[in-house]
């Protein structure tokens, strides 16, 4: 059965269109398109926005809370009878972990065998302050502090993501500059295979070569495309690596667009001391920032656990006072004048502890085992940076040495060859 389509034209999003041919591209705007477009560092980036909400959420527990409830009750029997009845309180949490809440009451009931109507209206105060465990403002504001800190971490755990993404972005370019750089040389090289295995039919046909000369060159050619080949993949690689930290809409990682590196590379000596390094390493790295932030929090944790050894020992006050009359003007007199029909306070306290109390001991302990796993962590860490960071400088003096070595090899073996290419002329002409 044919489907028919009742979009209209204008309704459809038009087709990205895909770039064709080559694609220039400077190591410039190979780092602004990664930093751009790259999911996996704008998933990271979306973190720190999630952490701020958490410090938020933790603060609006801090948030004044009304609450209002009207009902109305019959009994249905033959007098009548019922009433109505009103509350409404304003709840507001306290940084000392307490709470005060304020409360109106407005009620009208029949009562008596006269049914006559008796209005009600009081208020109410009510304060409940903890006094051992969940007491002081340190430990009811320390969900908030626990929130900043995570949103700190988060923050240098995307920083962390960017820089490893842009030391990606230019590890993938530099290395496919290499590789096209190596392709050039693998195809010289099959053409002077070619050329050499063209001589040496001549020099055989002139009777100056031997059969086993021809097999000597046909090996070298056919070594020479193996390594062409090798080098054309190595190429599609990495153009493909580098289109993935792009992640270009109209230069997909699937694309045959080859990229054409338009920086140059140009060798600088540098020399570096290895310990002036590693203090700068030590000073700005983003892991251990973030495992110092996980020291702060496990600081924290532990206060919170030995808190929690407390028993529950809570403060309560209250005060209600009621006016009650026939009338709602006159109750409203009555609750604020000294025909008051109740007028009491209420003073007391309440103690709750389990015994054994193995979950808040179970809590502490594990505190205080995180706090030993993360100073263990960042000693760790300390050390691989050490060892990271002294590699990194021999690593960069000896590759400083291999391009010396390398340019004086390729300087020798350009001589060799204008020497093999002139003998090989004269033993033509001779």
């Amino acid at each position: 059965e044919e489907y028919t389509s009742t979009k209209g034209a204008a309704d459809v999003p038009p087709l990205l269109e895909i770039r064709k041919g080559p694609v220039s591209l400077t190591l410039e705007k190979a780092r602004e398109h990664a930093l751009a477009n790259n999911l996996g560092l704008r998933s990271r980036l979306i973190t720190p926005a999630i952490a701020r909400q958490k410090v938020n959420l933790e603060q609006g527990r801090f948030d004044a809370t009304f609450s209002s409830s009207v009902g109305y009750e019959d009994n249905l029997m033959d007098r009548p009878g019922g009433y109505y009845k009103s509350l409404s309180s304003l709840m507001l949490t306290l940084p000392t972990g307490g709470s005060v809440s304020v409360g109106k009451q407005i009620e009208s009931k029949q009562l008596g065998t006269w049914f006559k109507t008796v209005h009600t209206q009081g208020d109410g105060v009510d304060i409940k302050q903890p006094l051992l465990k969940g007491a002081g403002i340190r430990v009811a504001t320390s969900p908030i502090l626990i929130a900043r800190l995570e949103g700190r971490m988060s923050e240098a755990q995307a920083k962390i993501s960017m820089i490893r993404l842009l030391a990606e972005v230019e590890i993938a370019y530099w290395q496919l500059d290499a590789t096209q750089r190596e392709l050039i040389i693998h195809k010289n090289q099959v053409k002077l295979a070619q050329t050499q295995l063209e001589n040496a039919e001549k020099l055989i046909a002139a009777g100056l070569f031997t059969k086993a000369e021809r097999i000597r060159a046909n090996a070298g050619l056919l070594a020479r495309r193996e390594a062409l080949i090798v080098a054309e993949t190595a190429v599609r690689l990495m153009e493909r690596e580098l289109k993935r930290l792009m992640q270009l809409p109209d230069l997909p990682v699937d694309s045959t667009n080859p990229i054409i590196c338009e920086t140059d590379w140009i060798p600088v000596r540098i020399k570096l001391d290895p310990r002036e390094v590693v203090t700068k390493a030590m000073e700005n790295r983003m892991e251990l920032a973030a495992l110092q932030l996980q020291l702060l929090l496990n600081d924290i944790n532990i206060r919170l656990a030995d808190n929690s050894l407390f028993p529950y020992l809570n403060l309560e006050m209250s005060y209600r006072r009621l006016g009650q009359a026939l009338t709602q003007s006159q109750a409203t007199k009555n609750l604020y004048g000294q025909e008051r029909s109740v007028d009491d306070y209420t003073v007391g306290s309440s103690l709750v502890y389990p015994f054994g109390n193995r979950e808040s001991k179970a809590y502490r302990e594990a505190s205080r085992l995180e706090k030993l796993k993360t100073m263990s962590s960042k000693k760790d860490l300390e050390i691989r940076i050490r060892k990271e960071v002294l590699d990194a400088v021999d690593v960069l003096e000896r590759d400083w040495n291999r391009i010396i070595a390398a340019m004086d090899a390729a300087q020798g073996a350009k001589e060799a060859y204008e020497a093999e290419v002139e003998q090989n002329f004269q033993i033509l002409l001779g």
